[in-house]
C-alpha cells in the first residue's frame, strides 16, 4: 500500500489489515502462485476499493455505535479483501492483453511466470 492514505489513519490501518489478510490467504500454501500474486498486492497500489468498503462500513454503523464490533470488522475485512483480490485478478489479465512488461515498478506476472501461469493466477 502506498502512503496515499497517510492523512486518514483509520483508513490506512484498515487497509494494512486488509493487505495482511490477503497475504495470509495467498501464502497459506494452498495455491502455488499465491506468493507471486502477493508480490503484486504488496507493490504499492492505492487500494481504493477496500477503502470504499471502509467508508461504507462507517456509514453502516448504528446510530449510537462509535466503533465496529470484532465480527463487523472481520466481515468488512473479508469483503474488502475479496474485492481487492478480484481487482488484482483483472489487473493480471489486463497486463497480458496489453502486453505490459511492468506494473507498479515490478515485472508483470506473465513476464515472470509465463502467460499460461499468469492466466491461471488471474482465474484463481
Amino acid at each position: 500500500m502506498t502512503d496515499y492514505w497517510k492523512n486518514y489513519p483509520d483508513i490506512a490501518d484498515f487497509l494494512r489489515d486488509v493487505e495482511a489478510l490477503i497475504l495470509s490467504i495467498l501464502e497459506n500454501g494452498s495455491f502455488p502462485l499465491g506468493k507471486d500474486i502477493g508480490m503484486l498486492v504488496e507493490s504499492g497500489g492505492k487500494m481504493l476499493r477496500p477503502a470504499l468498503v471502509f467508508v461504507g462500513g462507517e456509514f453502516g454503523l448504528y446510530r449510537n455505535q462509535k466503533r465496529w464490533t470484532k465480527k463487523q470488522k472481520d466481515k468488512l475485512l473479508h469483503i474488502a479483501a475479496a474485492i481487492e483480490l478480484l481487482h488484482t485478478a483483472t489487473l493480471i489479465h489486463d497486463d497480458i492483453l496489453d502486453r505490459a512488461s511492468h506494473r507498479r515498478g515490478i515485472p508483470t506476472l506473465h513476464q515472470r511466470l509465463g502467460t499460461t501461469n499468469a492466466i491461471l493466477a488471474g482465474d484463481w
